[in-house]
């Protein structure tokens, strides 16, 4: 057979204790090639990125200058794949970059494959992605650092409209300091144990969907912590759907934790946080607006359906309309209003019915407001410690 370069865990396990004399000619050549092939080549323009890996090199760097590959190149999970400088571009077409390894500073552009043009189950760090209609998608272990989405090319279906997604099985998978320039920015449907760390969305002028979208089914996603976020909406109307972070779905376990609300304008449609039918048990936490900015005439927290869910240490400005943390009146339960700060809203606090049980509101701060501090239809509500002034 074949001689075959193999991985350093690969190579162990050939060449475990010879007890048995289980040691073959074969396992020994293939320790060769692994100890002695080069490791390192470069691929210039017009060279196949693929068959450098295919002739085992595990790290391929990418010589300055306009790659086009004719085929999906897949990565290795020993391999990584480099640009070697700021001038390198994969010009991708329909192709796909399978990432099961490292894959580093380079530009991908216009990516036309709907599925997405670079799937990571590994590294992908310092990228720029341009004029894509879907970047990337995450699978188990994926993790996507420091790139810069840019030019989004999808369609505004509100089921492809993002530069990333998930709609595979996709754990333990981590996003940190992205910068999405190109308009929504993820979907999630299925995962467990995911995190959306220290990124930066800038929202369109009208998008038509969320800046994340938690849109999975009951029991496909569980465990999702949205932390240090900065949500930038543009001037004019948001258009349906366009908040900032949308959860529709049977999601459990989800928290969105600190960062930045900036909205400039007058949108109508962009609550920076909503949480919709059976999307029990989120925690929204430290959310605030730009200190003296305003959100527009729009509401701050919206609860829709949703029961045993805790918001807590927002601090959301108002521009004198709309309400800081309203229940929609749709038999949310139980939930934990406490320790915000949500002032010159038109309302603090809104439990419009009777439909609503058993909630908690306690140590809000809740001055300023146009028309209430806050508004109390609901059953057996319970409210201690809330400074009204």
């Amino acid at each position: 057979m074949a001689d075959t370069v193999r991985s350093l865990t690969a190579l162990q396990t050939l060449l475990a204790d010879n007890t048995a004399g289980d040691i073959s000619p074969q396992d020994v050549r293939d320790f060769l090639v692994s100890a002695v092939y080069p490791v390192s080549t470069i691929v210039r323009p017009g060279e196949s990125i693929q068959d450098a890996f295919d002739a085992g090199f595990r790290h391929v760097i990418l010589a300055d200058g306009t790659h086009a590959p004719t085929a999906n190149v897949t990565v290795p999970v020993s391999g990584w794949l480099e640009g070697e400088w700021q001038g390198v571009i994969l010009d991708m077409g329909a192709f796909r970059i399978i990432n099961n390894g490292r894959f580093e500073a380079a530009t991908v552009k216009n990516g036309t494959n709907t599925t997405s043009t670079v799937q990571t189950a590994g590294l992908t760090e310092f990228i720029i992605f341009d004029n894509c209609v879907r970047s990337v998608s995450m699978v188990t272990q994926g993790k996507v650092r420091v790139c810069r989405f840019q030019n989004f090319a999808g369609s505004a279906a509100a089921s492809d409209a993002y530069c990333m997604s998930t709609s595979v099985v996709a754990n333990v998978w981590l996003v940190e300091g992205c910068y999405f320039n190109a308009g929504p920015a993820f979907r999630l449907t299925r995962g467990i144990e995911n995190t959306i760390r220290n990124c930066t969305i800038q929202m369109p002028t009208s998008p038509t969907v969320a800046g994340i979208e938690v849109a999975g089914s009951a029991g496909l996603l569980q465990g999702l912590l949205i932390e240090g976020c900065i949500y930038i909406a543009d001037t004019g109307s948001a258009g349906a759907n366009g908040g900032h972070i949308n959860i529709a779905s049977t999601a459990e376990g989800v928290a969105v934790r600190g960062g930045f609300v900036i909205q400039s304008g007058t949108p109508t449609v962009a609550p920076p946080f909503i949480v919709r039918t059976a999307s029990d048990g989120t925690i929204a936490s430290g959310l605030q607006s730009a200190p003296g900015v305003g959100l527009g005439a729009i509401d701050g927290v919206i609860l829709d359906g949703a029961s045993r869910c805790t918001v807590s240490n927002l601090n959301l400005r108002g521009e004198g309309v709309g309400v800081g943390v309203k229940l929609a009146g749709t038999a949310e339960d139980r939930n934990i209003i406490s320790q915000n700060t949500l002032t010159n809203f038109d309302t603090g606090v809104e439990i419009p019915s009777f439909a609503c049980n058993f909630n908690i509101l306690a140590l809000n701060q809740l001055g300023g407001n146009v028309s209430a501090a806050f508004v109390d239809a609901g059953f057996a509500t319970q409210k201690a410690n809330n400074v009204t002034s």
